[in-house]
C-alpha cells in the first residue's frame, strides 16, 4: 500500500516489556481500517488478559494468530475479538485485553472500521 515505505506508518506501542519478554507495535494505514497492531511472545509462557494500549476505539480481531492450527500448532487457540476500553496504556487513550499465547504472534484489526 502507500505507506509501505512510509517510516511514519511504524509506531512503537510497547518495546520495553523485557519481564514478559513481548513486543508490540503498529503498522499505519490511510485510515482506522488498514491499521494492524502486532504483538510478539518470545517465551513458552501462556499471557492471559494481556494488556494493550490501541489508538482508536472499537473492536479489535484477530486476522493472524502463529498458534492457530492454521500453523499446524499443537494446541489450539481460537481467534479472538476484543473490544477497547476507556483504560488509558502504553501511551494511548484506550486498550484492549487479549489471551496472548506464547512463542505467538498475533495481528489484529480493528472490525467493521
Amino acid at each position: 500500500g502507500s505507506c509501505d515505505f512510509n517510516p511514519n506508518a511504524f509506531q512503537w506501542i510497547n518495546h520495553s516489556d523485557h519481564e514478559s519478554c513481548v513486543l508490540s507495535f503498529l503498522r499505519l494505514g490511510n485510515d482506522a481500517r488498514h491499521t494492524v497492531l502486532i504483538v510478539g511472545s518470545f517465551t513458552p509462557t501462556d499471557r492471559e488478559h494481556y494488556r494493550l494500549g490501541v489508538p482508536h476505539p472499537g473492536t479489535w480481531q484477530e486476522i493472524i494468530n502463529t498458534r492457530s492450527a492454521r500453523y499446524e500448532s499443537q494446541s489450539p487457540h481460537p481467534a479472538q475479538e476484543s473490544t477497547a476500553q476507556p483504560i488509558p496504556w502504553d501511551d494511548r487513550p484506550q486498550s484492549i485485553d487479549v489471551s496472548l499465547p506464547g512463542m505467538s504472534t498475533l495481528f489484529l484489526q480493528l472490525k467493521n472500521a
